[in-house]
């Protein structure tokens, strides 16, 4: 209930008063990240089982470690950086695995399309990172564990909040999910929609932690299989094949946004597996259920 406390004050005296820089001609993309967006998930993983968030423009260090795999480069060679973000939840401990990053898509009152499906295509490639840095550093583990395992992409366009959630439930196959949306009011009048974000970041919460728990799973089983040597067959084959990295696009056509032709294949089979493809991610309800304390 404490973090609840704490958003509603913030918007109180930061975003519904009538000083506030949110009534004024600005509206850039530093304004909403500095006074809305990073102090409402900086109270959240402070609500959380010791989540790590990083807020700001950052490099993703689980892109720059996959880049660096797919490019196959030489120890002489340039390292490359990841892709710039504009925050990341982090696991606490010494190796600082990431399992969710932020994008803001331009800065509130503005709608940008191009930029909003670039950087929604930009968030899939991201989560398709951490779930394969997360494999790359724990590779021992059990593929059994890994398909519970969640990795999570908080994207802001304008006002608007989409909380996307990507997991392996079966080999080779990258689901991503939608766990809620919503809109951050900046007027009193519509305090109601606080109401409802509110319910849909309790719920990310739980999301988060429910990551920290799996991972902690996981890493468990990579050491006891460690020293077993013992190696999962099914694991070093369940990631995808990516053979390089998505390329930015340029010139005038840059903005443009082709659509993907999709094949009717299937590169797996749910027979290799012992047990089924893991439920769907339960859809979140507009009106889901209500705040509680814990």
């Amino acid at each position: 209930m404490i973090f609840v406390t704490d958003v509603l004050l913030w918007f109180a005296k930061n975003v519904f008063n009538t000083t506030s820089t949110f009534h004024s001609i600005n509206k850039n993309e530093a304004l909403l990240g500095s006074l809305m967006i990073h102090p409402v998930l900086q109270y959240l993983v402070n609500a959380t089982k010791h989540v790590i968030y990083v807020p700001g423009e950052i490099y993703l260090k689980a892109s720059a470690n996959q880049r660096l795999l797919r490019r196959n480069l030489k120890p002489d060679d340039d390292k490359p950086l990841g892709m710039k973000v504009d925050g990341s939840f982090q696991f606490p401990d010494e190796r600082g695995l990431e399992i969710g990053m932020v994008e803001l898509s331009g800065g509130y009152l503005t709608n940008d399309l191009p930029r909003y499906l670039k950087d929604h295509v930009k968030g899939y490639w991201g989560c398709r990172d951490l779930l394969n840095d997360v494999i790359t550093n724990f590779n021992h583990g059990d593929y059994k564990i890994l398909r519970r395992l969640r990795v999570w992409f908080f994207h802001v366009h304008g006002l608007e909040v989409q909380i996307w959630g990507m997991d392996l439930p079966v080999s080779k196959v990258y689901r991503m999910f939608l766990m809620g949306t919503f809109q951050f009011p900046i007027s009193w009048e519509n305090h109601h929609e606080l109401v409802h974000a509110l319910r849909v970041l309790q719920n990310f919460r739980r999301g988060l932690d429910d990551t920290l728990k799996v991972l902690e799973e996981f890493k468990r089983s990579h050491r006891r299989n460690t020293l077993l040597r013992f190696q999962s067959i099914a694991l070093k084959n369940y990631i995808g094949d990516a053979k390089s990295s998505p390329q930015k696009p340029t010139g005038k056509k840059s903005r443009i946004i082709n659509p993907v032709e999709h094949h009717m294949h299937h590169d797996h089979d749910d027979s290799d597996y012992d047990d089924p493809p893991s439920p769907s991610p339960s859809g979140h309800s507009r009106y889901p259920h209500q705040l509680n304390s814990d």
